[in-house]
């Protein structure tokens, strides 16, 4: 029994080890977060941009997060979460016809925040299926936002690695 738990806590430390040393900070001083992503992604940040869009974090044309800040819209932040969910799928519907649905609405503790998490399903009209998922985090009167997407075939091996990324994102002030 005691060597099974030995052999357990060095494969534990082996993945979570592998898992820090394959990984690449971004760190976005103007807007005051920091995000890890793996080493075979590529980012590129847009600070200063007056845009939504503050960085993109992607693996290829197809997979990718996309680090966004808005205001509250002088909203609490339920109202928000149910406002930019039905507006994310009025947008990817006016944007490629076919049906969305949310497979998952959960809340969970990130980055010391309530954060609210939306994960939907896209059919498009020509017959691409998609995966999103939405990260949504308050922090002094914004919110930030982690915007994931792959091609839903993916999911499975792509999920793990976007809930990876956002599990690292932390506020540098």
């Amino acid at each position: 029994m005691r060597i099974s738990k030995i052999y357990f806590m060095l494969i534990l430390f082996s993945v979570v080890w592998f898992s820090v040393a394959q990984a690449e900070t971004l760190e976005d001083s103007v807007n005051g977060y920091k995000i890890e992503h793996p080493l075979d992604w590529s980012a590129t940040t847009f600070p200063n941009s007056t845009d939504l869009v503050k960085a993109n974090i992607f693996k290829d044309s197809t997979t990718g997060v996309q680090v966004r800040i808005d205001s509250s819209r002088d909203m609490d932040f339920d109202s928000f979460v149910k406002w930019y969910s039905d507006d994310f799928m009025k947008q990817m519907q006016g944007r490629w016809g076919g049906s969305i649905e949310i497979i998952e609405q959960k809340n969970i503790s990130l980055a010391g925040e309530n954060c609210s998490v939306t994960t939907f399903d896209l059919k498009r009209d020509d017959g691409q299926r998609r995966f999103f998922k939405v990260y949504l985090i308050p922090h002094d009167g914004k919110i930030y936002l982690m915007q994931c997407g792959s091609p839903f075939d993916a999911r499975s091996s792509i999920e793990p690695i976007i809930d990876s990324i956002a599990g690292s994102f932390s506020f540098t002030r």
